[in-house]
């Protein structure tokens, strides 16, 4: 049947930025914003999507509101002057209304089958660092030109509370660990650069109870990339993806309940690139 839903709201979004240059090689940088964050179309429409041989149920909610964060940011960057930029940042986040999937299993309204639905939660703060480096190895030691290393670190504490549960979970789709590092080559019309990345174990969804709560394992991604510069017009690359084939790995409530488990393998790709 049709269904009819509207929504008002008024929103005064005030903000702060504040930047200071102690000398020519620091830039500090502080900010304390207020935003919002609409629903996606998907998460709002009156839609049913059923797959009858998993007995699963995945619907929209018209009733989301739009969640709601104040935001306080400090960030300084250190340019060194030998090829080298340093960040280093500290944020904290309180939201509200913040949208998270959540799960019903053997809901009487769909014939016993496992629903999907987003919801409001009540409450979420986040508290984070984040580190970044980025240097030119032949600036710093003299040699080994041409050779280049970046890091990035994301270390995050949070909270999230949703109606019905009556206790603190992380934030959903969060991992308390991000980790991105690659080495890299260049030399004239010659290019390289191997990246690895790592994510922690996250929250996904949130069930009715603990046991039907799903969690993402932790994961890591190893990747290469090399391109030749053959003159203006041409070049050559290859690429390598995901070389440690690390699995896809869903668990419900316990680690010892593997709800997905899906393997990817590597792939490879040669193009060439044509300017003209």
């Amino acid at each position: 049947s049709d269904r009819s839903v509207s929504k008002d709201y008024d929103n005064v979004l005030p903000s702060v930025h504040l930047r200071y240059m102690p000398n020519d090689d620091i830039v500090v940088r502080a900010a304390w914003s207020n935003t919002i964050a609409r629903p996606a179309f998907s998460d709002i429409s009156p839609r049913y999507q059923i797959n009858v041989e998993d007995e699963e149920v995945v619907t929209g909610n018209p009733d989301l509101d739009p969640y709601e964060s104040s935001n306080l940011d400090l960030m300084a960057d250190w340019y060194t002057g030998g090829g080298s930029i340093l960040s280093l940042g500290v944020f904290t986040k309180d939201i509200d209304n913040y949208i998270v999937d959540r799960t019903t299993e053997n809901d009487p309204l769909f014939a016993g089958y496992r629903v999907t639905r987003p919801v409001n939660g009540t409450s979420a703060a986040i508290d984070g660092v984040e580190l970044n480096l980025e240097q030119d190895i032949g600036r710093l030691t003299g040699m080994l030109d041409g050779f280049l290393i970046g890091a990035n670190v994301t270390l995050l504490d949070t909270s999230f509370t949703v109606d019905g549960r009556g206790e603190s979970f992380t934030l959903p789709q969060a991992p308390e660990t991000t980790v991105n590092l690659y080495l890299g080559y260049e030399a004239g019309p010659f290019s390289a650069r191997v990246s690895y990345a790592f994510r922690g174990e996250y929250l996904e969804e949130i069930g009715d109870e603990a046991a039907y709560d799903i969690y993402v394992r932790d994961s890591e991604q190893l990747d290469l990339t090399a391109s030749y510069r053959i003159n203006d017009h041409i070049e050559l690359m290859v690429q390598a993806k995901n070389l440690l084939n690390d699995p896809l790995e869903l668990y419900q409530g316990s680690a010892a309940t593997t709800l997905q488990f899906e393997e990817y393998g590597s792939t490879y790709a040669f193009a060439i690139k044509g300017r003209f």
